[in-house]
């Protein structure tokens, strides 16, 4: 298994840019996920892939089974410090909302919390509401068993992608 790692302080200066954040002065590191992939090509198939794997290994949707991945939440914090709000003209960002998604379903509270951040990040602001559409059909109903891990996930997503849209994500 390959591990990956978020790298510390000046390194990721270097990788994601520096921008101011706000009127504090301080500095955030920034950069859109298509500029970050056309800067890292080979990156965007290995997290992919990571990803994937790590959805995978959940199950079933709403089984959500614990099998650790020592990568995953590296990727997933990579992908959360990433800029979200740049239009994705390839379309190639959509082939992360899957797992991403199905991520929700984690046993493991901070994989969820990522999830929610990695997603919001990694969905153009053109997607928002057909995403947040997509995650409200798919809570469950009542009367049905379902996963609360998963519904806990889902509402994480939610959380995010509605703070975005209205402007209270902080």
């Amino acid at each position: 298994s390959v591990s990956v790692f978020v790298p510390p302080g000046s390194l990721c200066s270097r990788m994601l840019g520096q921008r101011p954040s706000g009127g504090d002065g301080s500095v955030r590191h920034t950069m859109s996920p298509p500029a970050f992939f056309t800067n890292y090509p080979a990156l965007q198939a290995f997290l992919l892939g990571q990803l994937e794997g790590a959805a995978e290994s959940l199950g079933s949707p709403g089984e959500g089974r614990l099998h650790l991945h020592p990568s995953l939440h590296s990727v997933l914090a990579l992908l959360a410090k990433l800029q979200p709000g740049v239009h994705d003209e390839t379309g190639s960002l959509s082939t992360f909302q899957a797992p991403l998604l199905q991520l929700a379903a984690s046993p493991v509270y901070a994989m969820r919390e990522m999830a929610s951040k990695a997603l919001l990040a990694m969905t153009p602001p053109s997607e928002y509401m057909s995403t947040l559409l997509q995650l409200a059909g798919e809570l469950p109903e009542t009367r049905v068993p379902f996963c609360h891990n998963r519904l806990h996930g889902q509402l994480l997503q939610i959380r995010a992608l509605l703070g975005r849209t209205l402007g209270t994500d902080g």
